[in-house]
C-alpha cells in the first residue's frame, strides 16, 4: 500500500521562513523547531507472564533445540559472507537469506546492520576474546531464540531493539550484557561471568545510559563468586552514569536471582530517583549464594513509591526448592526425548526432572507421577522422594583454609593479585531428578501423565512444579515457531515502538519526524494483510488525516498573525505576534 504522506508541513515550513524578511523575526521562527525538553516517555503495558507462571530456566529448556551435530559452520552454511570470525549482517545479506539465521555454530561475533528486522535461533555463538558477542548497529528490531553463547572480553550482547528468549548464556570473560531502549530479556539463563580475568566488573545485566523499554522477566540469574575462576559483582546492576539522562518503563519481574556482591543493584546513579519513571521491580526471588546483601539502593535516595511500582518494602528470599524442566525419555534416560505421548514405543519411560536449591538448608521434595487414561482414570502411580544439599554463600568457602592468593594477568595484560581456591564448592544449581516409570500399558492412545513436584510431601508440602504430558504438543514444551510468525512479531514489535515515540508529543516538526518513521516501520512489514498490521494502518491513516488538518489550520492562522505583523512598526508586538505562533505549534 501507498501513503500521501504529510507533505503540506515541509511546504508551510518553507512559507513560514519565506515571510520573514526581518532577521528576528527568522530568529523567532527556529525557536518553533527546536528540540524539546526531554519528555517523559508514555508508560507501557507490562509484559505478562504465561498461563501457570514462568518456568525456572535451566539446561532443559534453553540453548539450541536440535541436536548438536545439526549445528553447522556458519560460513558453511552461509557462504556469502565473508570469511573470518567477524560477521556483519548486512541488508543485502539478511535478504539474500529471507532474514532468518538458524542452526549455525560460529567462532566469532556477529554485528547486525540491516535496516529490516532480522531472527536468528538455534545456534551455537563462542565469541572468545571478540569485544562483543552481538551487536545491533541500525537494526529495527533482533530476535534471538533458543541458542547458546558464552566468551566475549566486554560484554556478549551489547543492543538495544532487541528480543532474547530462552538463551542459555554463560562463562562470558565480564558481563552477560548491557542495556539499552526496547530490551527484552525472557525466559534465559544467565550464569557465571567474569570468567577467569581479574579486575572485570561482571554483571548479569548492566544498565548504565539512558533506556526506556527494558524488560527483564522470567530469567534465572546464577553468578555465585568463585574467586579466580569467576567474578561476580551482580546478577542486575541498575546504575545510570553521567551521561544518562532518564530511565523509563524498566520491568524486572518473575525472576529467580542467586549471586553477587549485592545480588541486585537498583539504585538512580547520577540521575537522581526524579529522572526514574515507571519502574516495575515485582515477584523476583533471590537465592543465598551471594556475598553480601539481597539487594541495595547504593547511596541514593530510595525511589518513591510513585517512582517504584510493585515493590513493597521487601526482598524476597528463596524459601523453597525450585523446580525447571521436566523432560521426557522413550525407554529410559537414554533415550530419544519425546514431544509427546505418541512417541512412546514400549512399556517404560525416562522421567528427568531439573531441580535447584537456592536456600540454606537442605531440603526434601517428592515427586509424584501419575497416568490417566482417555475417561480420565488413574491407571498407574509413581512416587519418589528425595532430598537437595543446601546453598552456601561465598563467605562459606572462600575461606582462610580453602584459598590463597597468586598473581594473574587479566585480557589486557594487567596484573592482580587474585583468589584461588583449593576446592570448588558443588553447588545445588543443575540438580537432576531422574526415574525410570516401567510397566506403563502397551496402548497409550488418548492417555497423559501428569507430573507434579512437592517441596516436602504431597500430603504436606507446597507443589512447586507441575506438567501434563499428552499427545498436544503444547502440553508438553513450547512448540518451535514459525519463522513467518516470529518475523511478524519483530516487525510489529518494532512499529509500536516507534508508535510509541511517535505519542511523547514535543514540537510539531519532533512529531512530523517521528510519524515519518513509523511509516518507515510500516513498510517495512511483511505481510500487511495480517489483522494487526492492518489495524495499524487504518490508525496511520486517522492520524495522517489529523496532521493534514491541523497543518491547514496552522497555515490559515500563521497567515492571519502574519497580516497582523504587516501593520505592526514595534519590533516588540511583531515578536508577541510571532510568540503566539509558537504557542499555536506546541
Amino acid at each position: 500500500m501507498k501513503h500521501n504522506k504529510p507533505f503540506a508541513l515541509l511546504l508551510a515550513l518553507a512559507l513560514l521562513v519565506s515571510f520573514t524578511p526581518m532577521p528576528f523575526r527568522a530568529e523567532a521562527l527556529s525557536g518553533l523547531f527546536s528540540a524539546a525538553a526531554e519528555a517523559i516517555p508514555p508508560e507501557l503495558p507490562l509484559l505478562e507472564p504465561p498461563a501457570g507462571g514462568y518456568v525456572m530456566p535451566d539446561l532443559y529448556n534453553t540453548g539450541y533445540r536440535c541436536a548438536e551435530e545439526d549445528l553447522v559452520d556458519f560460513h558453511v552454511k552461509y557462504p556469502s559472507f565473508k570469511p573470518g570470525g567477524a560477521v556483519t549482517i548486512t541488508e543485502a545479506l539478511a535478504t539474500e537469506y529471507n532474514y532468518e539465521f538458524s542452526h549455525f555454530r560460529l567462532n566469532g561475533s556477529i554485528k547486525v546492520t540491516a535496516t529490516s528486522p532480522v531472527y536468528i535461533h538455534d545456534f551455537y555463538i563462542d565469541a572468545g576474546t571478540s569485544f562483543y558477542g552481538l551487536t545491533n548497529d541500525g537494526c529495527p528490531l533482533v530476535t534471538m531464540t533458543d541458542g547458546e553463547a558464552v566468551g566475549s572480553r566486554s560484554a556478549f550482547f551489547n543492543a538495544g531493539n532487541l528480543l532474547l528468549e530462552r538463551i542459555y548464556c554463560h562463562d562470558v570473560m565480564a558481563d552477560h550484557m548491557k542495556a539499552y531502549n526496547n530490551l527484552t530479556v525472557r525466559s534465559c539463563y544467565i550464569r557465571d561471568g567474569g570468567t577467569r580475568n581479574p579486575g572485570s566488573h561482571a554483571d548479569g545485566i548492566q544498565l548504565s545510559g539512558s533506556c526506556d523499554n527494558v524488560r527483564i522477566v522470567g530469567n534465572r540469574f546464577d553468578l555465585p563468586g568463585m574467586g579466580y575462576e569467576h567474578v561476580a559483582n551482580a546478577a542486575i546492576f541498575i546504575k545510570p552514569e553521567k551521561h544518562a539522562t532518564i530511565v523509563s518503563n524498566l520491568q524486572i519481574d518473575g525472576n529467580w536471582l542467586n549471586g553477587g556482591g549485592h545480588t541486585v543493584y537498583l539504585t538512580s546513579g547520577y540521575l537522581g530517583s526524579e529522572n526514574m519513571h515507571h519502574i516495575y521491580f515485582t515477584n523476583n526471588q533471590t537465592g543465598c549464594g551471594r556475598s553480601f546483601g539481597p539487594l541495595t539502593w547504593g547511596s541514593t535516595t530510595p525511589f518513591s513509591s510513585d517512582d517504584l511500582s510493585g515493590y513493597d518494602g521487601n526482598i524476597h528470599s528463596v524459601s523453597l526448592l525450585s523446580a525447571g524442566s521436566v523432560v521426557f525419555y522413550d525407554g529410559g534416560l537414554d533415550g530419544a526425548r519425546m514431544a509427546s505421548i505418541d512417541d512412546v514405543t514400549g512399556d517404560s519411560v525416562g522421567v528427568l526432572i531439573s531441580m535447584a536449591n537456592y536456600t540454606n538448608v537442605e531440603q526434601d521434595y517428592e515427586v509424584v507421577l501419575r497416568l490417566f487414561d482417555a475417561e480420565g482414570h488413574v491407571v498407574s502411580t509413581n512416587r519418589s522422594q528425595e532430598s537437595i544439599r543446601r546453598n552456601l554463600s561465598s563467605s562459606q568457602y572462600i575461606t582462610t583454609a580453602n584459598s590463597y592468593t597468586e598473581e594473574k594477568a587479566n585480557l589486557n595484560g594487567e596484573v592482580f593479585t587474585v583468589t584461588m581456591l583449593y576446592e570448588y564448592p558443588d553447588l545445588p544449581s543443575d540438580v537432576p531428578h531422574t526415574v525410570l516409570w516401567e510397566g506403563l500399558p502397551a496402548d497409550l492412545a488418548g492417555h497423559r501423565i501428569e507430573v507434579a513436584v512437592y517441596d516436602g510431601t504431597e500430603q504436606s508440602g507446597t507443589l512447586i512444579r507441575s506438567q501434563a504430558f499428552g499427545s498436544v504438543v503444547t502440553e508438553n514444551q513450547e512448540p518451535t515457531p514459525d519463522p513467518a510468525d516470529v518475523r511478524h512479531e519483530a516487525e510489529m514489535q518494532a512499529l509500536q515502538a516507534a508508535l510509541a515515540n511517535m505519542a511523547t508529543g514535543g514540537t510539531l516538526a519532533g512529531r512530523y519526524a517521528a510519524l515519518e518513521a513509523v511509516l518507515e516501520s510500516y513498510e517495512a512489514v511483511s505481510d500487511k494483510t495480517r489483522p494487526d498490521a492492518v489495524a495499524v494502518y487504518a490508525q496511520l491513516q486517522q492520524q495522517q488525516t489529523n496532521y493534514q488538518n491541523r497543518i491547514d489550520a496552522y497555515h490559515r492562522q500563521y497567515e492571519q498573525l502574519l497580516s497582523a505583523a504587516v501593520v505592526t512598526i514595534r519590533c516588540s508586538a511583531a515578536e508577541a505576534v510571532f510568540a503566539d505562533i509558537e504557542e499555536l505549534l506546541d
